[in-house]
């Protein structure tokens, strides 16, 4: 039975007897139920024959690490995960994970292949093509690689193609902790005064309302009414409300006959300005919306978080902000 460990993880523990051969299978998973289905599969392969001892396994029963992700993961992530979720999938491994492990058997695959490859990546430095120098590669970046790898081998023990992941135990790098540049209502405002058409509407939407990018290329006008814009799931019938700022409802108003299907983003890059990405205004609207007094709650139903600590995450409030609470403490 799957016991929880000091951190939090659940851990597997069935002892294996195969002919003169014994171990204990003990693997690490996030959550009981994954744990219990991984030892719900070793005892049925005991229980059949079909248990294979580690050392014994042949390489040649399984696929490569690039068919793998090629013909298995990629399709089953392109209709698990949304559609931002599934493009970085893809970009880490069309830009690293292939170069690295796609000739490799996918069985042939250990922890400590995992552990060099965390390391190569963190000693690792970038350069774009109109950059002077070169960057170190960020412990976050690193993070991520290995997280999608987590998910490509998890995915292959889901189908039982492999008996355990070689990333389970591999461990994440410390990640310096830095909040997000928050901008001030006059910064705002000033992107949005030198913005027009298109550009200005989208950009007015993630800063007015909260919305994700994908969220905005899939409005239509008839999803705006004169109180409320009403956000539809890609891939669920589940919507959302949020309430029309009347600033965001001028804004629309003004620019009703652009020359597009809906509110389709034809070209709004990421970066909308210098160190302004489009999904920083969605930081933006969260954190002063904490900061005008908005309930935590409200908050997060208006940004579709399914966790409330997702909302609080968001959350960052001015220094000056900090300053003017703080002269309102008064025990008087």
């Amino acid at each position: 039975m799957p016991h929880k460990t000091t951190n939090g993880k659940w851990e597997t523990d069935v002892t294996w007897r195969v002919g003169a051969k014994s171990g204990r299978y003990r693997e690490t998973y996030n959550t009981r139920k994954a744990a219990q289905e991984a030892e719900d599969r070793v005892r049925v392969s005991l229980a059949d024959g079909t248990f294979i001892p580690p050392d014994e396994r042949k390489l040649s029963e399984t696929i490569s690490f690039r068919d793998f992700v090629m013909n298995k993961y990629l399709p089953w992530s392109q209709v698990q995960h949304s559609e931002g979720h599934h493009r970085r999938a893809k970009g880490i491994i069309d830009s690293h994970l292939m170069e690295e492990f796609g000739n490799v058997d996918l069985s042939a695959i250990r922890r400590a292949d995992i552990e060099a490859y965390k390391l190569k990546r963190a000693e690792s430095t970038y350069k774009m093509p109109n950059w002077y120098n070169s960057k170190q590669t960020t412990p976050a970046t690193v993070n991520r690689e290995i997280a999608c790898l987590g998910s490509i081998f998890t995915l292959a023990v889901d189908w039982d193609l492999l008996e355990y992941s070689p990333v389970t135990k591999v461990k994440q790098l410390k990640e310096e902790k830095k909040p997000p540049h928050l901008l001030s209502k006059e910064e705002v405002h000033t992107l949005l005064e030198q913005a027009e058409g298109v550009r200005k509407v989208v950009m007015a939407i993630a800063a007015y309302a909260g919305l994700r990018r994908g969220e905005i290329e899939r409005l239509q006008w008839k999803d705006i009414s004169h109180d409320t814009i009403t956000v539809r799931a890609k891939k669920t019938n589940d919507t959302r409300k949020v309430p029309l700022n009347p600033v965001l409802a001028q804004i629309l108003n003004d620019n009703k006959t652009l020359t597009f299907s809906g509110l389709v983003v034809v070209f709004v890059p990421q970066r909308i300005a210098k160190g302004v990405r489009l999904h920083q205004l969605r930081h933006t609207f969260c954190s002063h919306c904490f900061m005008a007094g908005i309930d935590a709650r409200t908050i997060q139903k208006w940004m579709g978080h399914s966790s409330l600590n997702t909302t609080l995450r968001y959350a960052h409030v001015s220094p000056d902000h900090e300053r003017d609470s703080m002269q309102r403490l008064n025990y008087g």
